[in-house]
């Protein structure tokens, strides 16, 4: 896998992120990531250039659990979150959906 090291989410969907199957695909890849400028919902238009590149071996997921902590605005207090699938749709959490996540403060 060959990922741009950015400070910036939604590397995967603004093409920073490529799952390569041998060494050849890797270094293709590594050629057409790095230095290219990706632009995702949090660089804004300008992007970010991609000057770090990590290469990872791929392995097969069992199962995936994301943790994350963040400050609920409203009480100020820190909230810890589970979610039980896909770690990427947590930041677009919604209460609706709260049968895959647990909120707690």
């Amino acid at each position: 896998m060959v990922k741009a090291q950015i400070h910036a989410g939604g590397r995967g969907k603004g093409g920073g992120v490529k799952i390569a199957k041998n060494l050849d695909e890797a270094i293709h890849w590594a050629d057409k990531i790095l230095g290219m400028r990706l632009i995702t919902h949090q660089t804004g238009p300008e992007g970010k250039i991609v000057q770090r590149l990590l290469i990872e071996e791929t392995l097969p997921i069992e199962r995936e659990l994301y943790l994350g902590i963040v400050v609920d605005r409203a009480t100020a207090r820190p909230v810890f979150m589970r979610r039980l699938r896909a770690a990427w749709r947590l930041k677009r959490w919604r209460p609706r959906s709260q049968g895959h996540h647990q909120r707690n403060h």
